[in-house]
């Protein structure tokens, strides 16, 4: 099995890409938590090592949700729109 992390350009952490190395099988993609409070995507692309086939992929990860919310579970934002955040 073949694993590549790659750095996101933004926030910190990693997208992690695993393959079994079998002919077809499935290419697996997943992340690290995102640790800003904005969605973030990033391009990547994903080949074979003779280069003869290479797809680019887009990878979204949702923001990070802020920690301070109401009784009723609503998000607290101040009067310029920013997350109010512990």
């Amino acid at each position: 099995m073949a694993t590549k992390s790659i750095a996101w350009n933004s926030g910190s952490g990693n997208i992690t890409v695993t393959f079994t190395g079998s002919r077809d099988d499935i290419v697996s993609v997943s992340s690290s938590e995102n640790d800003i409070y904005e969605d973030r995507e990033q391009v990547i692309t994903v080949k074979t090592t003779d280069n003869a086939i290479s797809r680019q992929v887009t990878v979204r990860q949702g923001m990070r949700e802020p920690n301070l919310i109401d009784s009723d579970g609503n998000w607290l934002i101040d009067s310029n729109d920013t997350y109010l955040i512990v």
